[in-house]
This record gives C-alpha cells, sequence and structure tokens, in this order.
C-alpha cells in the first residue's frame, strides 16, 4: 500500500451520496385536460338544452327533407326534422323531429302543426318567402295534455290559437260557397272568419264553424240571426232595381253576416262558445224567421198558377202576412176533376192588434175566430202579378163586399178559405162578354129595323168603354198604356161613326138618304167593334199566361 492511498478502513468512513428521483408534470398535458372539460361542458349543455323527439304525420312529404327542413314557430327555430319515411301501408309520412328544451312545454294535445309552402288560394296569398328559403314545418301551440304523436294539418289553420275571440256553430242545410277563411261580417265590417265545416250524419245538415273576434263576439247574444251573405242579391221594386253586394271578397270565397234585431229575443246575454245557431238563405230570411208563430191555411185558384213559386209572399193590402209552403196538383177522382191546392203559412204576430183594452195571445183559435169573422165580411184570396218583368205572382188577401157568400171550410185538419178570380180573368170575361153582344148584334142586323141595332149598337159600345176604364185592365198593363190609348181611340172613332150613322138613319127614314148605305156602313161599323173586342180578349189572354210580355215584346207571346 503506497503512502498516501486510504485504507480499507477508510473507505468505509466515507460520506455516500443520496440520489431522490422527482416526477415533474409537463404542462403539455394540460391541453387534452382542458379539451375534456370543453367537451363534457358541450355534451352537457346539449344534452340540457335538447328537448323531446316527436313524430309527426302528414299524408305527402313535399318540402320536407331529414337534417334541413326546421320546425319554427313565429320564425324562430324550435327543432330539426331527423327522419323522414313511410307508414308500411304507404298512406302516410311519419316525420320524426328532435325539439329543444324551449319547445318542450307546449308540446300538447292542442298543438297543431303544418308545412308551410308557397299557397295561392282566391281568399289567401301565403308562404312565399319559402321560394328562396325552402320549406319549413310551422308550430301552433294549443292547450292539453303533454303528447309526443302529432297529425299534422294539410293547411293552414284559419285562426291561429293565440288569436282572441269566441267559436260558434252554424247548422245549414247547404254550404254553398262557404269555406274556410270565409269572411264574417257585422254591419259590413269583417269581424271574423269561417274555420271549416262539417257534416252531422246524426242531424243530417251541415255544421259551419265561424270564429268571432274580440271584442266583436260580445256582439253575439242568443237572439242574433246568422245568414249566408255571399254573392249578388237583385231586388226589383216599385223604385226600380237594386243591386246588393257585402264585397269583391264574399263575392268570391262567400261570406257570413249576423245580426240582432231589436225586440226579437234575449239581447242581454252574451252567447257562449260554441252555441248552436240556424243559418239562414238571406238577410230577409234570417229576420224574418222572428215571427215563429205561423198558422196553415189552403187556398185553391180555378187560374193558372204559372208563376206562384213556393216561398212567394201573401200580402194584405201591400204589407206581407204570410208566404206560399207548397204547390200541389191533385186528382180528384170522385169528381173527376183536377184541382191546384196552394199552402200557405199565415204570420198572425205580423198583425198589431189594438183597441182590446189588454193584450191576447195570438193563439190559432184567435185566429181562426177573427178569420171567420173576416171571410163573412169579405175576405178573399186572389192571385196577382208581383212584376210585369218575371212573371211572378203573389197571393193577396183583401176585401171584395160583392163576393158571393162563403165560409171556411177544412181540408183534414187544415183550413180552406175562399178565394176570387184573377184580374186577368176578369177583363177576359169581359171581353168575352163583349164580343158574345157583338156577334149577337151581327147576327140580327139584317132582322131587325136599324133603330134597334143602333141602340143595341149603342150599350155595346158603352160596354166597351166601361172595359176600357177599369182599374184592374190599368194596373194589370201597367207600361201597355200605348194599347190602352190606342183601344181609347178606336172606341172614340166608333162612337163618333155611330153619331154620324145616327145622323143618316134620321135623314133616311126622312127621305133623305139611301137606307142600304146607311146599314152597310153600320154592319162594317160593328164588324170593327168585333175586331176590337177579340183583340182585347186576346190581349187578356196572352197577358194572363205572359204578364212579363208587356216588357220583353210581342215576340215572348205564344
Amino acid at each position: 500500500m503506497s503512502e498516501g492511498e486510504p485504507g480499507p478502513l477508510d473507505r468505509e468512513t466515507l460520506p455516500r451520496a443520496a440520489l431522490h428521483l422527482r416526477r415533474r408534470l409537463s404542462p403539455i398535458w394540460a391541453i387534452p385536460f382542458v379539451a375534456v372539460l370543453i367537451a363534457a361542458w358541450l355534451a352537457y349543455t346539449t344534452i340540457s338544452a335538447r328537448g323531446p323527439s316527436i313524430t309527426i304525420s302528414f299524408r305527402t312529404g313535399v318540402g320536407i327533407e331529414a337534417g334541413k327542413t326546421r320546425v319554427k314557430h313565429n320564425d324562430v327555430e324550435l327543432g330539426v326534422v331527423d327522419r323522414v319515411e313511410l307508414t308500411p301501408d304507404l298512406s302516410h309520412v311519419i316525420v320524426t323531429a328532435s325539439m329543444n328544451k324551449t319547445a318542450a312545454a307546449h308540446l300538447n294535445a292542442g298543438t297543431r302543426f303544418w308545412v308551410v309552402r308557397p299557397r295561392v288560394s282566391l281568399s289567401n296569398l301565403s308562404g312565399l318567402e319559402t321560394l328562396l328559403s325552402g320549406a319549413y314545418i310551422e308550430m301552433d301551440p294549443g292547450e292539453g295534455e303533454q303528447a309526443r304523436d302529432f297529425v299534422g294539418l294539410e293547411d293552414p289553420p284559419v285562426v291561429r290559437s293565440d288569436v282572441p275571440g269566441t267559436e260558434f256553430i252554424l247548422n245549414a242545410e247547404r254550404l254553398g260557397s262557404l269555406g274556410p277563411a270565409s269572411p264574417v261580417y257585422f254591419h259590413g265590417v269583417k269581424v271574423g272568419e269561417v274555420l271549416g265545416s262539417e257534416f252531422d250524419y246524426n242531424q243530417g245538415k251541415l255544421k259551419i264553424h265561424a270564429f268571432v273576434n274580440k271584442p266583436y263576439d260580445q256582439l253575439v247574444h242568443p237572439a242574433t240571426r246568422f245568414w249566408n251573405d255571399s254573392g249578388i242579391t237583385v231586388n226589383a221594386g216599385v223604385s226600380g232595381v237594386k243591386v246588393e253586394m257585402e264585397s269583391l271578397q264574399a263575392l268570391l270565397t262567400g261570406g257570413v253576416g249576423f245580426d240582432t234585431l231589436p225586440g226579437g229575443g234575449d239581447t242581454t246575454n252574451v252567447a257562449t262558445a260554441q252555441t248552436q245557431f240556424p243559418l239562414y238563405n238571406d238577410r230577409t230570411a234570417a229576420f224574418e224567421a222572428t215571427y215563429e208563430q205561423r198558422v196553415p191555411f189552403i187556398v185553391e185558384f180555378n187560374d193558372s198558377v204559372h208563376g206562384l213559386e213556393v216561398g212567394a209572399p201573401v200580402e194584405f193590402r201591400g204589407i206581407r202576412v204570410g208566404n206560399v209552403t207548397d204547390i200541389r196538383l191533385q186528382y180528384d177522382a170522385s169528381q173527376s176533376r183536377v184541382r191546384i191546392p196552394v199552402t200557405l203559412a199565415f204570420e198572425p204576430q205580423r198583425v198589431e192588434r189594438t183597441g182590446l183594452g189588454v193584450a191576447q195571445e195570438s193563439s190559432v183559435e184567435n185566429v181562426m175566430r177573427a178569420m171567420n169573422a173576416f171571410v163573412q165580411r169579405g175576405l178573399r184570396a186572389q192571385l196577382q202579378s208581383a212584376s210585369l218583368i218575371s212573371g211572378q205572382q203573389i197571393v193577396v188577401f183583401d176585401f171584395f163586399p160583392e163576393a158571393p157568400p162563403a165560409q171556411i171550410r177544412f181540408e183534414g185538419k187544415i183550413p180552406v178559405l175562399p178565394t176570387v178570380p184573377s184580374g186577368t180573368s176578369n177583363i177576359a170575361a169581359s171581353a168575352n162578354t163583349v164580343l158574345t153582344q157583338v156577334s149577337g148584334i151581327l147576327d140580327r142586323v139584317g132582322k131587325m129595323p136599324l133603330e134597334g141595332v143602333m141602340s143595341d149598337t149603342r150599350n155595346t159600345l158603352q160596354a166597351m168603354q166601361r172595359l176600357a176604364e177599369e182599374p184592374q185592365i190599368r194596373s194589370v198593363l201597367g207600361s201597355a198604356d200605348k194599347t190602352l190609348t190606342s183601344a181609347d181611340k178606336t172606341l172614340t172613332q166608333a162612337s163618333e161613326t155611330l153619331t154620324q150613322l145616327d145622323a143618316l138613319l134620321s135623314s133616311a127614314n126622312a127621305g133623305y138618304g139611301n137606307g142600304s148605305e146607311v146599314r152597310r156602313g153600320l154592319v162594317d161599323l160593328l164588324r170593327q167593334l168585333q175586331d176590337t173586342a177579340r183583340s182585347m180578349k186576346a190581349l187578356a189572354d196572352a197577358l194572363e199566361q205572359h204578364p212579363e210580355s208587356v216588357i220583353r215584346g210581342k215576340g215572348e207571346l205564344p
């Protein structure tokens, strides 16, 4: 061992170094950790914001694409379509959509869905914005229990669920031009729309759903009348022709009007939702329905009832007191004759009763008691022409004191009122009488002295003049003043000729004239009178069958 080297003992006593290994976390590991946190947060946010999945059934899938078509409300996105598939029977399209959490609370049984796409109709033009953006599904929140399966609408609803108002049911015999979105009017102001219609097989009637917006729904009472306000109404009266139309929209798509007649019933209470009302054909029919009491009568005319229709008015001196409800053609085998009974509905509530001291109910017994008294005083039913333009006839009640005595008889349980011939029948009968008298004079002209012929001729001429001045002729012919003026001129000339013949006859008797010429002139005069009477009879017969020919011209006569 050399000097200076440590010995074995010295090695053991030397200090030793202790090694300690320390692990350090590298900053690079912070990046995936943050990414995991972000992913977890996104997942949580997505899951927490995601709403339920719903299915909507449509008849067609036009404009709907998976992953593209959105579900919106008021142009705010609430979901997206995930799948579009057909039902097993290929009849419908099932659309599955994922909704967000905001829409979850509004997915109720009354919620409605429809596809918004371009639609063009007479009453509406909608969905044009989808020409560029594409179709989408609109959601209209409704009431009810929570739901996840829905049946989509093929057309947009007329009224959204958030529009305040009241829905009423209108019972109608026929739909006419009414349809969804047809306007509802009150005094010419649009206050609502028709939602749709359905047929009630139990009642055999159409049920039309009409929606009236607030505050106008407060104007609907139990006594309110609804009527079909579609199209154009043309009325021809003594004041001229009147054309009425609610609006151009009502003309194209139909419309409904309503109003409450003062004193027509309960106007204090407001009608509740789903209250049912009858829908009348027009405004006149709606207001006349106020008269609920209707007493039936039967009248039988021997004249032609051409121009008389069911619904024609029954009037008393120009005031309506009822209408015609039935016209039948019957063969009476016991008497071998054909009869035409006309059934009338008399409305006694139209007649104000005064001078009674106390109010009396217009019961059927009171009505029959009054009608019996009136018939004893000469009350009769008569056919009269209401319009020379249309040829319409109406039934008129009036007093005819010179009518033969009659009484009310019964046909089953319905009373039968006596009648008198119409004015045109009286004219024809008078003309026929005059024609018979003239023909008789011609037959006897060669068998009697000229003085007798002159006397009979003067009497006949006076009868014809009275016939021409008959008020019934003036009222029936109306605008045929030229015909009456011509007849008056003819009769005036005949009267002058008769005077001249009378002078000639006097001269002939005195020996200053030729009796054969006088007789020949008289025969010519009588023939002219015969032709005039025959023309007047033909005119009366033609006007009885075709009163409208006075306006339309001679070519309309048969």
